[in-house]
């Protein structure tokens, strides 16, 4: 390395480090004022269902609809309200992002998180547009009725279903909290996101070969690659033994000295993501299963949890870096993320890659048929999807997936894909307001569909009453283990 670079390094990790410091002081107080947004809506809209829901059981169906007209009314203005600010607040952690990126140096960064602050800023004109026409409100006194259809609906099935053994029929619906105003299934969900480690792994080597930008994944200004769509990976330097691991951004000084001494000097980290985008897909996960009925229990990605270490697993090879999902149910098993087949289904796995040969996620340890290869369904005959989905026992069940450009767009994918562990396929879910859209050719859906409305509604693509009709199908078919108290003696998996 010679002193010229070295005097440039130092120079652009001087400017970085400034960046660096902008950045995060703002991502600090626009998370923080969003986590305190979120947190104080989502509990005065948990307080407003539990008092619905008090009415539906105790009022009759008079009170019962007036509770949704107007405690559900109350409830959309708030989810309104809440869009504005949460989307405000992501242009302002947008512009703290593009100046970071200025002071580094790093172009492609900048234009990206240019990108992102016109989106918002169209994200968030639309939001007050639909708050100002009462899109919210309609939407809101729309999702109480339903969430009312799907309580009921779920009630009559698990007392069909377990009919036969009143024990088991009692300890499930103490467990949904069908006894109660209350309700939902507690889902066990377990995240982990690939790290590679250069004492593992010859990352200097994998840079100079193009098989990666180690400069880009940490937010480093590069002149090796110029892409703006980056991914939100992060890269840390960590001691001689891996003991001790930096929580400040990687410098390119630093990055410099490791990759230019082909790996004798320094050792580094790199993960698929930050903790910031754990964050990001584990929320909007938790809120779009909430109104399937599922209580998604993550061990990462909640809120107020700045400093968080996210759980990781290790990967070594290029294989693993460019994952072949095709292999997921295999790799669960060979790799020792999955062990038991029967007994790991009520905790769902998901990973998040660095990237996937083709494709934005899969999901392993469903047997899927869609169309008119689903019928006859002899687990599932009453669904209405055309779906016919069953466990695999033979394979590790788990989903993957990987981070992509614009967040906006993208950030529904681990939902999408916990959509096929709990049940559900691509079949019939035309129109991109739906999450189990997908835009591969093979599955023969279309963007465009009249349900399209629901955008002026929900804002954001989300699962769909019908939906969470199959979901319980599916539990109470092939996880009515799950549906049961933890170490009963419910009998096998599938009933």
């Amino acid at each position: 390395m010679g002193w010229l670079s070295d005097i440039g390094n130092a120079v652009s990790s001087a400017a970085g480090a400034v960046g660096d410091a902008v950045e995060g002081v703002v991502d600090t107080v626009t998370d923080t004022v969003e986590d305190v947004v979120d947190t104080v809506v989502d509990g005065v809209q948990d307080g407003l269902g539990w008092a619905n829901g008090w009415l539906c059981r105790n009022a009759g169906n008079i009170g019962c609809r007036i509770g949704n007209v107007v405690l559900g009314g109350i409830s959309g203005l708030l989810e309104g309200v809440q869009d504005i600010v949460d989307k405000a607040l992501d242009i302002v952690n947008d512009v703290g992002g593009l100046l970071g990126a200025l002071l580094r140096g790093d172009l492609a960064g900048f234009i990206g998180k240019l990108g992102d602050i016109i989106l918002n800023a169209v994200e968030l004109v639309i939001n007050i547009v639909r708050f100002v026409t009462l899109g919210t409100l309609i939407g809101g006194i729309r999702d109480a009725w339903q969430a009312e259809d799907l309580r009921r609906f779920v009630e009559q099935l698990v007392n069909e279903r377990f009919a036969s053994n009143p024990p088991q029929l009692a300890r499930v619906r103490g467990r949904l909290g069908l006894n109660d105003v209350s309700w939902g299934l507690p889902l066990a969900a377990t995240h982990k996101v690939f790290r590679l480690d250069s004492a593992t792994a010859p990352l200097w080597q994998w840079h100079q070969d193009e098989r990666l930008d180690l400069y880009a994944m940490a937010g480093l200004i590069s002149f090796d690659s110029f892409n703006i769509r980056r991914k939100r990976t992060m890269v840390r330097v960590t001691n001689a033994d891996g003991t001790i691991e930096s929580s400040l951004p990687i410098n390119r000084w630093s990055l410099a000295h490791y990759i230019d001494s082909n790996g004798a000097e320094g050792r580094i980290r790199v993960y698929a993501l930050t903790p910031d985008a754990v964050k990001d897909f584990v929320q909007v996960t938790i809120a779009k299963f909430k109104k399937l009925g599922i209580k998604l229990n993550w061990n990462d990605g909640g809120r107020f949890e700045y400093f968080a270490r996210n759980t990781v697993h290790d990967i070594s090879t290029l294989e693993e870096f460019n994952f072949d999902r095709r292999q997921l149910g295999q790799y669960l098993l060979s790799s020792g993320l999955r062990t038991d087949p029967s007994s790991e289904q009520c905790n769902m796995l998901a990973l998040a890659s660095f990237g996937l040969v083709e494709g934005l996620g899969q999901t392993a340890g469903r047997n899927i048929r869609e169309g008119s290869n689903a019928t006859p369904c002899n687990n599932t005959p009453e669904r209405n999807d055309s779906c016919c989905i069953s466990v695999n026992f033979r394979t590790g069940s788990g989903v993957i997936y990987h981070d992509e450009w614009p967040v906006n767009i993208f950030r529904y994918v681990l939902a999408h894909e916990g959509g096929h562990y709990v049940g559900l396929c691509h079949f019939g879910h035309d129109g991109f307001q739906n999450i189990m859209f997908t835009p591969e050719e093979s599955a023969g859906l279309s963007y465009a569909d009249w349900g399209l409305f629901r955008y002026y509604l929900d804002n954001e693509p989300g699962f769909t009453l019908d939906d969470g009709k199959n979901v319980w199908r599916f539990l109470v078919a092939e996880m009515a283990r799950c549906l049961d108290e933890p170490g009963a003696d419910s009998g096998p998996v599938i009933l």
